[in-house]
């Protein structure tokens, strides 16, 4: 077993084909783009086969230098055996694609795609066949039987595939245990670039500003955070949280009550576009990322703790997946042990009060970024591995 460090990389003599498979509609999605730029930008022709459930995006587009080719099979986001024929409408058309055009390799992202890949190889459709795997455990929270079953699946996929690409050190464990020959890291952060994006318009008054970027659900806390503002509130009568990103429907409701309930001091600007949403990191005073415990999230290290790094935002972060090592490695926030109101409360006063240790950690942050937390470095990785395959 090897995980690949990206020391060295050789030019590409010609063109590889490689064609990413993805089940969303690519709006982009970020680690799938910055795989997919690397590539092109190193020579290579990359196609992204997305699925479009929803038939909202074009079916044919060239995003910076990548093909993308959406199948439109409409379908629901979570609704798992009622979407079953959609599911299977967009196994149907990637394959007869991957059948006429014989790409050199396929990069399937995520387990529910892997298959394609395997199959391709398997019928001689395509040379190499890639798996990079998003979420540690991202099927934990299904029922006890289905997720064994998956569970085998992944097994059986991972150990036929090429090379297999992971995003923290959890998954590293977990497939060193399987005996897989070729583990390449990539983390899911950020470019050096984004630390040059100026400010994001308009300025937001108010100080201190908790922010977050990112899917906003149920499990992340957001109640009992802005019960801890509206707590200090008297201390920090311009204390303010901005919350980015898209609502989850089963928490919609909820949440157009608490937009009700807080209007003075939440702000909600909606769901804005990857990188440019990355530009309101200048505006937070410190950058809130917890999430519940679960089956879901427990084995993940959050995206949003790499791009707090990238801006030098001080984090209050949960003990999720390698969070804890990344933060001995770069001591740039607090680790907080639940979600309760006065946890939280807390953590944002010590901060506050605090200005050494804040500082400390804006240093920190950037530090880390720099020396071990930035996409320059894994797209070395990225190459190393795609120029040690043979395509002639």
């Amino acid at each position: 077993m090897s995980i690949a460090s990206g020391e060295k990389t050789k030019s590409v003599q010609h063109k590889p084909s490689i064609y990413m498979l993805l089940s969303n509609p690519f709006e982009p999605d970020p680690r799938v783009y910055k795989e997919a730029r690397s590539l092109v930008r190193a020579g290579f022709h990359v196609t992204v086969l997305a699925w479009d459930r929803t038939a909202a995006f074009p079916e044919n587009e060239i995003y910076d230098g990548i093909h993308i080719r959406r199948i439109r099979s409409r379908g629901r986001y979570g609704a798992r055996l009622a979407s079953i024929k959609s599911f299977l409408a967009f196994y149907r058309h990637a394959l007869s694609i991957l059948k006429k055009d014989r790409p050199d390799a396929v990069h399937c992202h995520d387990l529910d795609v892997a298959p394609l890949g395997w199959l391709a190889r398997k019928l001689g459709w395509t040379r190499y066949f890639i798996y990079d795997a998003h979420e540690p455990d991202y099927y934990g929270y299904f029922p006890r039987a289905l997720k064994f079953m998956l569970d085998r699946l992944e097994r059986f996929l991972a150990r036929n595939a090429d090379g297999v690409m992971i995003t923290n050190s959890v998954q590293a464990k977990k497939f060193a245990s399987m005996g897989i020959r070729q583990i390449i890291m990539l983390r899911n952060v950020p470019s050096q670039t984004v630390q040059a994006l100026p400010p994001a318009e308009p300025k937001i008054d108010g100080f201190p500003i908790i922010g977050r970027i990112g899917f906003i659900t149920a499990e992340l806390g957001i109640e009992n955070l802005l019960q801890a503002i509206h707590d200090l509130s008297d201390d920090y009568p311009d204390i303010r949280a901005v919350l980015i990103g898209k609502v989850h429907p089963q928490f919609q409701e909820a949440f157009d009550r608490l937009l009700q309930e807080h209007s003075h001091r939440l702000i909600y600007p909606g769901f804005l576009p990857y990188p440019e949403v990355l530009a309101h990191y200048h505006q937070f005073t410190l950058s809130f990322n917890l999430y519940a415990p679960n089956a879901h999230y427990r084995f993940g290290t959050p995206t949003k703790l790499y791009e707090s790094m990238a801006f030098g935002v001080p984090v209050l972060v949960s003990p999720i997946g390698d969070v804890a090592e990344i933060l001995q490695e770069a001591p740039c926030g607090l680790l907080l042990p639940d979600l309760k109101t006065e946890t939280i409360k807390h953590a944002i006063e010590e901060l506050l009060k605090d200005r050494t240790r804040y500082e400390a950690f804006k240093k920190a942050a950037i530090k880390g970024f720099r020396k071990h937390y930035n996409w320059e470095l894994m797209e070395r990785r990225l190459l190393t591995f795609y120029n040690s395959l043979h395509f002639e």
